[in-house]
């Protein structure tokens, strides 16, 4: 089973400037598929129409759905809603060719993609669809014509705290649906990211009500290899940003192309930025290391990114203004120390929270920090310009943690949970563990101070890490995989369960818990907003009363996604 919780837009605050220190996610905050993506269709365009929104004959194209609207054609499949454009599919050009030496190039506006938006419909193409929130028709292609919400759903805001608010469903229209990333914007809105098939990345999104309000597609078009794609962001203006990186083989080259992309609460795009790189083939296939998407108390948008070797596109904070506007790359030095275990987040007063696992005595720029032979966790806070501020090891030996994750609190505090077997300390006294392992979870202020922690295990307790996550209000959302005895203070949690998830507030003192089974294949990611905690699962044993969330079409398991009071 996987799990995650992602936070309001509030909790991911970064900051960019262009000749200062890089903002970075760490690795909860990347979503990646892999596999082949094969090619919606062939070169050449195969669409066409009139209407608002962007339209180019690039390399892949994209298409939205808004609630009750007829729909344009997309590349190799139908959107229901959203308005009339140009779907296009192919290349405009083929890929370099001749000894590529890496060279990237940056451009704006629609460039290599496709957009259809607005109202109104659009036909030609080897699909079209007509249709709305319901559903969709269309030949050539199945079509997306929006997910479902439950009846007699009431508003998240108004829900009792722990009590299902409303359910809703994303349903199965490729050979796979793999869930990416959950979401909850400004105003409560819930923002799902899925991968259907191999090379379409989709957006649902519902209301604080319930109510389904637009899906927006992306699809790969030519590019023919694995699809990379960050978690989603849902800016101030409750606009949703994310990116992705596609890539192609031609010939003796492949090419690597990072785009980044806006998507207004209807599902029309807003902009879509691309910088690409060739290296060549033999080099070694393009990977990526960091990949994330995030903002500013001020409107701008940023998206860290780091490949690993060889390097198609070049590290750092790709940075732009709330309107889509290029203003450049940040802080590759900060990007580059970073590696696949460390957790790197901006905080709101845009300095740089960091957490790195360490085994040697090592200096972050604040003086020495001397290492246990067993290894420690080191917690440091850097400013805008990459100066450390200040740095302290946290007693959390190598060999004991089995798992962490790292995030800041919409408040401005650190939140740290471990599953861990031995004995830890986050700064308040040790921690043992029961059972076969125990879950931890810790809160800091923003200066590092311990402000509580606490351990949670039992007879023949056993624990899978989950996320962790906290609002502006200071409550703290865990999430995790169990088995045995825990009780985290209110009582033993059902054994015939296999997750739980738990709100605490400042002080660290239980709210309320839930818990559901997941099952070993399934995934589970959860989002704290202002108002509740929203998840969404591909599990089909998942219920929280009124059936179960996913279930399956043709063997593939549907989305389910529910909305709980705070």
């Amino acid at each position: 089973m996987k799990y995650g919780i992602a936070l309001l837009f509030a909790a991911q605050l970064l900051g960019c400037t262009t000749s200062g220190i890089a903002t970075s996610l760490g690795t909860g905050a990347v979503g990646s598929t892999s596999g082949a993506a094969a090619s919606s269709t062939g070169g050449g365009t195969t669409g066409s129409g009139t209407g608002g929104g962007e339209s180019s004959s690039g390399g892949r194209s994209s298409s939205s759905s808004g609630s009750g609207t007829a729909g344009g054609a997309s590349t190799g499949r139908a959107s229901s809603g959203g308005a009339s454009g140009t779907g296009s599919t192919g290349r405009a050009s083929g890929g370099a060719s001749g000894g590529a030496s890496g060279s990237a190039s940056t451009s704006g506006g629609s460039t290599g993609r496709a957009s259809s938006s607005g109202g109104g419909s659009s036909t030609g193409g080897r699909a079209s669809s007509t249709g709305g929130e319901g559903g969709s028709s269309g030949a050539g292609a199945s079509s997306t014509g929006g997910g479902s919400s439950s009846g007699g759903a009431i508003d998240l805001c108004g829900a009792p705290s722990g009590s299902l608010a409303w359910t809703g469903s994303i349903p199965v229209t490729q050979s796979s649906l793999a869930l990416v990333d959950i979401e909850a914007g400004p105003t409560d809105d819930v923002v799902v990211a899925d991968q259907a098939g191999p090379a379409e990345f989709e957006q649902h999104r519902w209301s604080s009500a319930g109510a389904l309000l637009g899906v927006h597609q992306d699809t790969s078009g030519a590019f023919n290899g694995p699809m990379s794609t960050t978690g989603l962001f849902i800016d101030p203006s409750n606009d949703a940003f994310y990116g992705l990186l596609l890539t192609e083989t031609q010939g003796s080259n492949t090419e690597a192309e990072l785009e980044i992309n806006s998507v207004s609460p209807s599902g029309t795009l807003r902009f879509s930025q691309t910088t690409t790189g060739t290296l060549p083939t033999s080099g070694g296939a393009p990977s990526i290391v960091y990949f994330a998407a995030g903002g500013d108390s001020g409107g701008g948008l940023h998206a860290p990114f780091l490949m690993g070797n060889p390097q198609y596109i070049p590290p750092g904070v790709y940075c732009y203004g709330s309107g889509g506007s290029f203003s450049g790359i940040s802080g590759t030095s900060a990007v580059d120390m970073l590696s696949a275990n460390d957790f790197m987040w901006v905080t709101q007063a845009n300095d740089l929270a960091m957490l790195k696992p360490l085994t040697a005595t090592t200096d972050l720029g604040c003086g020495s920090l001397t290492v246990p032979a067993g290894g420690a966790v080191a917690l440091a806070l850097f400013n805008t310009g990459g100066g450390c501020t200040w740095s302290k090891l946290l007693t959390l030996p190598t060999a004991a943690v089995q798992g962490e994750t790292f995030r800041l609190g919409a408040d401005g505090s650190m939140l740290l949970a471990v599953v861990y077997a031995g004995t830890i300390d986050f700064g308040g006294g040790s921690l043992t563990s029961t059972g076969t392992s125990s879950l931890a979870a810790a809160r800091f202020d923003g200066s590092g101070n311990l402000l509580w922690a606490q351990s949670f295990g039992g007879s023949g307790s056993s624990f899978t890490i989950g996320s962790i996550g906290g609002n502006a209000a200071g409550d703290v959302i865990l999430s995790a995989g169990y088995a045995g005895t825990v009780n985290l203070g209110g009582g033993a949690l059902p054994a015939s369960d296999d997750t739980l998830l738990a709100l605490f507030d400042g002080t660290g003192t239980l709210q309320w818990s839930r818990t559901v089974t997941v099952g070993a294949q399934g995934t589970l990611q959860a989002a704290a907003g202002s108002c509740g905690l929203v998840l969404a699962t591909n599990s089909t044993s998942v219920d929280l009363g009124t059936g179960p969330l996913s279930t399956l079409t043709g063997g593939v398991a549907s989305i389910g996604v529910a909305a709980l009071g705070l």
